[in-house]
């Protein structure tokens, strides 16, 4: 009876140790991997944070290879926001440029018109019928005199 309670004490004591190495070489290193990941993936200021293990080479080489992809997405988004800042600059750059060109154009067309219609009112008060057509034979401009002599 006494070697059983022995064996149940030994079996006991060798899980113990098994559960305790198991959660000092895996589960601890592994929640810091994992709370090192959501901070990095959750928060832009965490970007580039370093994570120390200091256990065996292999989590140690999990770790270095964690903080390398942090510190390199770091400056992928600080390139990123460089990139986006000088385009958006660009953009502004060439609105202001458009702004201006249409309202070039607007008083472009706008001194057009005046001419045009300035040009018809000389043309509506002069005696003689005048009409003026394209090399399409499309009548461009026609005065009063020549409308009401053809009826309209």
């Amino acid at each position: 009876m006494k070697l059983s309670i022995g064996v149940i004490l030994l079996f006991f004591a060798f899980f113990g140790v098994v559960f305790f190495l198991n959660k000092m070489l895996f589960l601890r290193p592994l929640r810091v991997v994992q709370k090192h990941a959501v901070l990095i993936s959750n928060c832009d200021e965490h970007l580039g944070d370093q994570m120390q293990l200091g256990f065996l080479e292999e989590w140690n080489g999990l770790a270095n290879a964690l903080n390398k992809m942090s510190t390199q997405l770091k400056a992928d988004r600080e390139d990123l926001k460089m990139q986006i800042s000088k385009a958006t600059a660009k953009l502004e750059e060439t609105n202001e440029k458009l702004k201006l060109d249409i309202v070039a154009r607007e008083q472009i067309e706008d001194a057009l018109r005046a001419e045009r219609d300035k040009a018809q009112q000389y043309l509506d008060v002069a005696g003689n019928m005048f009409v003026a057509i394209n090399i399409e034979g499309i009548v461009t401009l026609i005065n009063k005199k020549r409308l009401r002599s053809i009826g309209l």
